[in-house]
C-alpha cells in the first residue's frame, strides 16, 4: 500500500509527477481529489483526464475551502491522492439523491459493504443534515465497518459544492469508496477538545434541525439565557464559538445557528433526535493536548503505511491556531485530505457524525509497517490557546447563568494569552490580525527565530524569553524613529513587524532587512541568533504568503525573502518526487542501509575500526548515495528520522561484536529525544561499548558547548567513545575539545589533501598532532587518496589514516572476513 500525494497546478505539472511515482498504471488504485479552486464542470473534465492516465483507478472526492498536505493546510488548492494496494480491493459508488437515510444505508450495504468488514470513505452533500442517523445505522448493520469522510466543503457558497465520483459530479450525490482485505489494518480517531459547560438537559421536541423544546422550555428561550441576550444582540454570530455537546462520554459538538433578533429557535447542523442529552460547550486546549497526545501514541503503536486526514472548516474559522497546530504535528508524514462542513469520525470502534473535529486514519496491509512519528511534546498548550478573540471577550463581558466554575476560572488564563505575548512583552499575531484591517496594514516582515531549541538548551527555557524580551524591546526602540511601524510576537517566540502606505516598499524593505541584520548580530550565552525573514506586501493572507517565502528561502538559503521576487523552482520535479517516493518508503520499511568504510590503523598495518555511512534503498534494491537523498530529506524534514534507524541498526549490528565502529552524529541529532533513547538503549545492552565511536559535527550556529559537553560525559560514563569529526572546519577553538574531552580528532579532508602541496597545512596538521600525542588523543586523518598523502601522515605519526587510497564504503560483508 502507498499513497502518492500531489498539489495540482496543470496537467504538465501533474504528469510530471506521476512519471516521478514510477506507479504501475494497469493496478487498482484509489484517487482522491479535493479543490477549493475547480468548478463542479471542472473537476470533472480533470477526473476524466486522470481516470484515461491510471484507467483502473476509482476516483472519488469532494469540494473543499482547503486541502491538508504533508502537516499543512493549504487555501486555494487542489489536492489529488493517489493510493494504490498490494493485497486489498477498492470498489466505489455515486449514488444520486437518496430518498432517505434507510436507502441510503440500503445502497451502500448492497453495492458496497456486502457484508464484509473494512473502511468506508465517504461524502456526502455540503449542508448535509442527517449524518447521526447514518453513522447510527452503519453501525447497527455493518458494525465491521470504519467510517471516515464527511460533507463537502465549500470555500464561498454552499450552491458551488459538490462531490465526485469517477467523472459525475453532483450537490446532491454520496460518493463512496470501500476498502476491503482479510490483511487490511484500520486505525482511527479524532481530536476535538469539547467539552460540557453547565448541566445537561434533554430535546424535548425538535424538527429537522431546529431544537424547540430543551426541558420543556422553548429553544430561543433556552439558548438566549445561555449566551446573554445583550450580547447576543450586539453579535449575532456569538453563537458559531459556543457549540451544543452530544455524547457525553465522548462529548461530539455540533455547529450552532441562532439569530435572538429574530428570536428563531437554534438551529443545528445536523438533526438531533428527540429525547438526545445535550450540553452547552465550549473548547478546552487541555484537553485537545490530551486527545492529541492519546492519538499520537496510538498512531505510534498501530499498523500504518498511510495516513488520511479530515477537519472542519468551521474549526479553521474559530480555531484558526488550532487547526494549524493539529496538522503540523503530521509535518515529515505522507498525511493527505481536506476541510469539510461536517465529519464522519470514530473512535472505538464506533462511528459519529460530528463538527469542529479533525479525523485522522492510518491504513496499513502490513501489520509490521509503521510511519515513523517524530516524538512531540503535548504538555505546553500556548500554541493552541489563541483560538478565537470573540469567545474570551463574550465570556469577559458576559454574567453567564449556566458557565460553570471551570470555565470561570479558565477565563483570565486565555484573556492573557490570547492577544498578548506577555513573555515577550508585545501583542501577538492574533492582535495584528485583529489590528490589520482597522489601521490598514498593507506590508509585513515576518522574523523566524530557527535556532530556538538550541537557544533553550543553552540559555534556558525561560530564560530565553526574559532576554528575547530584552531584545524584542530594543528592536522596538529601534523602530519608534520610523513612525508607523507596528511590533508583534509570531509564535511563540518570533517577531513579526508591520507598516501602512504611508511607509513606502522600498523603505519598508530596508528597515526589515536593517532589523534581520541587528537581530542576527546578538549573542545570548554565547549563542548568536539565527534569524531569517519574508517581507510582504499584500493584503490576501500576507501572514500565509510570508510562512510561504521563509520556505522558500530555507530551501535556497537565502535568509532574507522578498515575497513578490520569488521565483519559480527550477528544480527537476520528477527526480524529487521519485527521491521523496524511496524516502518515504525506506523510512516506513527501514530501507536505510548502513555501508563501512574501513579506518586504517597505521601502527598495526590492518584496518583497526570502520566508519559507518548512510545509504537507502528501493524496493528494487537499488542503492541511493547521501547525495541523491540527504537534499531532499533535509527539505522535507526527513533527515532525522533516517538518522535515527541507522544508529538502530549500526548499534544493533555491532552490539555483541568486539569490532570497533564509529556513527556519526550532527548536533541535531543529540538534541532529539529518540536518538537519545535509541543510544544509550544499545550502549547498556553492548558487551564492548568500548568499541563504539560517536562522531560529532559542529553546527556553525553554536558556540558554547555545555549541552554537547553533558552528552559527551554520559557516554564517556558508559565507557563509549567521543570523536570530533571534520576538525579545522568546525571545533576549531581547542578549549572547546577540551571541554568535551573528545577521544578522537578526525582531521578535515581538505587539510589532508593539501598537505603535500601547502606547508601550512602540513604544519597544523602537525601541531594538532602533537598535541593529541600529549593529551593521550587519537588523530585520523581523512580524504587520503593517493600514496604520496599516505607517506606523509605516517611520517607525521598519525596513527589512523581514511580514504579511497585503502577502501571505499561497502556493505559490512565485505570486510567481515578481516574482522
Amino acid at each position: 500500500m502507498k499513497v502518492y500525494n500531489h498539489l495540482y497546478k496543470n496537467k504538465q505539472k501533474f504528469d510530471v509527477f506521476l512519471n516521478g511515482t514510477g506507479i504501475d498504471r494497469s493496478k487498482q488504485a484509489l484517487i482522491r481529489i479535493h479543490s477549493s479552486v475547480h468548478s463542479a464542470e471542472e473537476i470533472s473534465t480533470l477526473s476524466a483526464e486522470i481516470g484515461r492516465l491510471l484507467p483502473n483507478a476509482r476516483i472519488i472526492g469532494c469540494s473543499t475551502s482547503g486541502v491538508i498536505l504533508d502537516g499543512k493546510i493549504f487555501p486555494d488548492s487542489c489536492l489529488v491522492s493517489i493510493t494504490t494496494f498490494d493485497k486489498c480491493g477498492v470498489e466505489s459508488v455515486f449514488i444520486d439523491k437518496p430518498k432517505n437515510e434507510k436507502q441510503l444505508c440500503a445502497e451502500l450495504s448492497e453495492k458496497l459493504i456486502k457484508g464484509r468488514s473494512g473502511f468506508l470513505l465517504i461524502f456526502l452533500p455540503a449542508g448535509y443534515t442527517k449524518g447521526i442517523m447514518l453513522a447510527d445505522l452503519i453501525n447497527e448493520k455493518a458494525p465491521g465497518v470504519k467510517m471516515l469522510g464527511g460533507a463537502a466543503g465549500y470555500k464561498a457558497k454552499k450552491r458551488r459544492s459538490y462531490v465526485l465520483e469517477g467523472s459525475m459530479t453532483s450537490d446532491k450525490a454520496v460518493s463512496a469508496a470501500f476498502i476491503s482485505s482479510d490483511e487490511l489494518y484500520v486505525y482511527e480517531n479524532f481530536v476535538c477538545g469539547a467539552d460540557n459547560s453547565g448541566k445537561s438537559c434533554t430535546v424535548t421536541k425538535s424538527h429537522k434541525c431546529c431544537l424547540e423544546k430543551i426541558d420543556g422550555v422553548s429553544g430561543a428561550k433556552w439558548y438566549s439565557e445561555f449566551l446573554d441576550k445583550t450580547e447576543l444582540e450586539n453579535d449575532p454570530e456569538l453563537s458559531v464559538l459556543f457549540p451544543i455537546i452530544r455524547e457525553d462520554d465522548i462529548q461530539i459538538p455540533y455547529f450552532v445557528k441562532y439569530e435572538h433578533k429574530k428570536e428563531e429557535r437554534p438551529e443545528l447542523s445536523c438533526e438531533l433526535p428527540n429525547g438526545s442529552r445535550i450540553y452547552s460547550g465550549y473548547f478546552d486546549p487541555q484537553k485537545t493536548l490530551g486527545e492529541m497526545r492519546t492519538v499520537y501514541k496510538e498512531l505510534k503503536q498501530a499498523p500504518s503505511e498511510l495516513l488520511f486526514a479530515y477537519d472542519c472548516q468551521s474549526r479553521m474559522i474559530v480555531m484558526h491556531s488550532c487547526a494549524k497546530w493539529e496538522t503540523e504535528q503530521f509535518t515529515a508524514t505522507n498525511i493527505s485530505g481536506a476541510l469539510l462542513s461536517g465529519e464522519i469520525v470514530q473512535r472505538d470502534n464506533k462511528n459519529y457524525f460530528a463538527n469542529f473535529t479533525f479525523a485522522v486514519a492510518c491504513l496499513s496491509e502490513n501489520e509490521s509497517a509503521h510511519i515513523p512519528l517524530r516524538s512531540r511534546d503535548f504538555s505546553d498548550s500556548s500554541a493552541i490557546r489563541q483560538n478565537n478573540v470573540k469567545a474570551v471577550n463574550y465570556l469577559l463581558a458576559s454574567g453567564n447563568r449556566q458557565l460553570n466554575e471551570q470555565l470561570e476560572n479558565q477565563q483570565n488564563k486565555i484573556k492573557n494569552s490570547l492577544l498578548r505575548n506577555e513573555a515577550l512583552g508585545l501583542d501577538n499575531q492574533f492582535c495584528y490580525l485583529g489590528e490589520r484591517e482597522n489601521i490598514h496594514l498593507d506590508k509585513i516582515a515576518l522574523y523566524v527565530l530557527n535556532n530556538e531549541k538550541m537557544v533553550k538548551l543553552f540559555v534556558g527555557r525561560k530564560e530565553i524569553f526574559e532576554e528575547l524580551k530584552k531584545v524584542y524591546g530594543n528592536v522596538s526602540a529601534r523602530l519608534n524613529e520610523y513612525g508607523n511601524i507596528h511590533i508583534y510576537s509570531y509564535e511563540t517566540s518570533s517577531l513579526l513587524i508591520a507598516a501602512d502606505d504611508s511607509i513606502s516598499t522600498d523603505k519598508f524593505e530596508k528597515i526589515a532587512e536593517d532589523t534581520l541584520r541587528y537581530l542576527n548580530s546578538i549573542s545570548l550565552n554565547d549563542v548568536r541568533l539565527s534569524y531569517e525573514c519574508a517581507a510582504v506586501e499584500d493584503k490576501n493572507e500576507p501572514l500565509h504568503k510570508a510562512e510561504t517565502a521563509l520556505q522558500y528561502g530555507s530551501e535556497h538559503n537565502m535568509s532574507f525573502v522578498k515575497y513578490g521576487q520569488i521565483a519559480d523552482s527550477i528544480m527537476d520535479k520528477t527526480e524529487e518526487i521519485h527521491i521523496l517516493q524511496v524516502i518515504r518508503d525506506a523510512l516506513s520499511e527501514e530501507r536505510v542501509v548502513p555501508y563501512f568504510q574501513g579506518i586504517y590503523d597505521n601502527a598495526e598495518k590492518r584496518f583497526g575500526l570502520y566508519e559507518s555511512l548512510m545509504r537507502i534503498s528501493d524496493k528494487n534494491g537499488k542503492i541511493y548515495f547521501p547525495g541523491q537523498f540527504l537534499p531532499v530529506a533535509k527539505k522535507y524534514d526527513l533527515y532525522e528520522l533516517l538518522s535515527v534507524i541507522m544508529v538502530k541498526k549500526v548499534m544493533k549490528m555491532f552490539i555483541d561484536s568486539d569490532v570497533k565502529v564509529t556513527v556519526n552524529l550532527n548536533v541535531r541529532d543529540i538534541y532529539d529525544r529518540e536518538m537519545i533513547k535509541v543510544i544509550f538503549k544499545y550502549l547498556n545492552k553492548a558487551a564492548h561499548p568500548e568499541n563504539f565511536i560517536f562522531e560529532l559535527v559542529e553546527s556553525e550556529e553554536v558556540t558554547d558547548y555545555q549541552y554537547i559537553k553533558e552528552f559527551a560525559d554520559r557516554i564517556h560514563e558508559k565507557n563509549a567513545k567521543i570523536a570530533i569529526d571534520d576538525f579545522g572546519s568546525g571545533f576549531s577553538n581547542l578549549m572547546h575539545i577540551i571541554r568535551i574531552d573528545a577521544d578522537f580528532l578526525k582531521i578535515d579532508g581538505e587539510i589532508i589533501r593539501s598537505i603535500c602541496d601547502d606547508e601550512k597545512c602540513r604544519q597544523f596538521v602537525g601541531i594538532i598532532t602533537s598535541w593529541c600525542g600529549n593529551q593521550q588523543k587519537q588523530v585520523i586523518a581523512e580524504f587520503v587518496e593517493n600514496e604520496r598523502i599516505q607517506s606523509i601522515i605516517e611520517e607525521m605519526g598519525i596513527r589512523y589514516s581514511q580514504g579511497y587510497y585503502f577502501s571505499k564504503p561497502e556493505p559490512r560483508e565485505h570486510y567481515q572476513n578481516n574482522e
